[in-house]
């Protein structure tokens, strides 16, 4: 039986790991749990865990692949008591704020209310350096 997300796995390439890194650990506040080194044939490649928080992991792992297209998770969403705070700091530290289709965005958050019974959010979006569209969320 599943009980909750382990991690989810980011493949920045060699050129985009230590921004990566930089963004989740300096810009956003997590940080490295562990690292290590793995043969990957054509690379030794750096890779690390990251906490993010409520038993989530990021494993953070480098290739020499270039590849800034969207994957199969479209986004994912990290949790925060001011979205517009947190938004709003990237943005001034020259991170993309985007919309849900990562398009560019004038505006920093919006406000949502779905399902029955209504869910009240904060949100808003931005690429992180190695293109990961993340959703920065609140409860309202």
């Amino acid at each position: 039986m599943i009980k909750t997300v382990h991690h989810l796995n980011l493949r920045p390439s060699r050129q985009d790991y230590d921004k990566t890194l930089k963004f989740y650990c300096e810009d956003l506040g997590m940080k490295v749990i562990n690292s290590w080194m793995k043969d990957r044939g054509t690379l030794i490649s750096r890779n690390c865990y990251i906490d993010a928080g409520q038993g989530v992991l990021l494993e953070v792992c480098e290739t020499d692949v270039e590849n800034k297209k969207a994957g199969i998770i479209q986004h994912f969403a990290l949790y925060t008591d001011d979205a517009k705070a947190v938004l709003q700091s990237l943005k001034d530290k020259g991170y993309e704020i985007v919309n849900s289709k990562g398009q560019p965005s004038a505006d920093l958050t919006i406000d949502v209310a779905v399902g029955d019974p209504v869910i009240k959010s904060r949100l808003g979006f931005v690429l992180s350096p190695s293109g990961e569209l993340i959703e920065i969320i609140q409860d309202l």
